[in-house]
């Protein structure tokens, strides 16, 4: 796009709305949360972590949305030009390139797990993995053991193609491919949750789990553990990526989000 022409905009709130939540639905919810849970005293971390997103979490998302479309810009020059009419300090611009590299460090963890579960979702089809079996968490789990580390190449083609797909969207741009790519994937995305929690609510033991997940055990709780779950917040949420700056920076100025009673 061309520096003399204006920055695109969200085509409306909702679509704005579905990206970021895709921004902050993903992998660190439904696959390192729950297992973050079991590994940490179930709903001691689960009470943890509500109070760290309310305190630090929610805080620092709407921070980073205010930054975003008060610039205007990318999530690194965000960091830098002028504010309130005065020059931004350039040390802060290390803000913006901190945040940079931490994205292209999680892109690089994504992608090898996004290449992981597109062989699982093709082996499934395929008939090779049978999950509607009893025994289904065991054949999960000597897929993601065995079988990832027996078919290297396979993993690889599949990490490739999540690659290739990923580019083919963020060529396109903000709005003609992120925003088009979430008015139909974040539906579906939600799909799936819903069968997911009917499913898990369903199998045998499923009351036990439920109790686990949200009966704390207030013995369970240590520094250590606020630390776990610090971490889980920044990452469910993307805070310090520059990712809601970058999603924020394309809001229209003048559409009032919020009025007054």
């Amino acid at each position: 796009m061309s520096s003399n022409q204006p920055r695109q905009t969200w085509s409306n709130r909702l679509t704005y709305i579905l990206t970021v939540a895709g921004a902050t639905v993903g992998f660190g919810a439904t696959w390192r949360f729950p297992y973050l849970v079991g590994e940490n005293g179930g709903g001691a971390y689960v009470f943890l972590f509500c109070i760290a997103m309310l305190i630090i979490g929610i805080p620092m998302i709407l921070v980073e949305n205010v930054i975003g479309r008060r610039k205007g810009v990318n999530a690194l020059d965000a960091f830098g030009g002028t504010m309130n009419g005065k020059p931004v300090a350039k040390v802060w611009k290390l803000v913006g390139w901190m945040g940079l590299l931490g994205a292209f460090g999680i892109m690089a963890y994504y992608m090898v797990l996004g290449g992981w579960v597109i062989s699982y979702i093709v082996n499934i089809i395929g008939g090779n993995l049978d999950i509607s079996s009893p025994v289904s968490g065991e054949v999960t789990k000597s897929f993601f053991t065995e079988h990832i580390e027996n078919s290297p190449w396979e993993i690889a083609f599949y990490t490739f193609l999540f690659v290739v797909v990923n580019q083919w969207i963020l060529v396109k741009g903000v709005i003609g491919g992120i925003e088009k790519a979430a008015k139909y994937l974040m539906p579906l995305l939600f799909l799936f949750l819903i069968a997911m929690v009917v499913r898990n609510v369903t199998l045998p033991g499923a009351m036990e789990g439920i109790t686990f997940y949200l009966k704390p055990d207030f013995s369970k709780i240590t520094a250590e553990l606020f630390v776990f779950v610090l971490g889980q917040v920044f990452f469910a949420l993307s805070l310090g990526f520059g990712v809601m700056i970058t999603l924020s920076s394309y809001l229209d100025k003048n559409e009032i989000w919020f009025r007054r009673p």
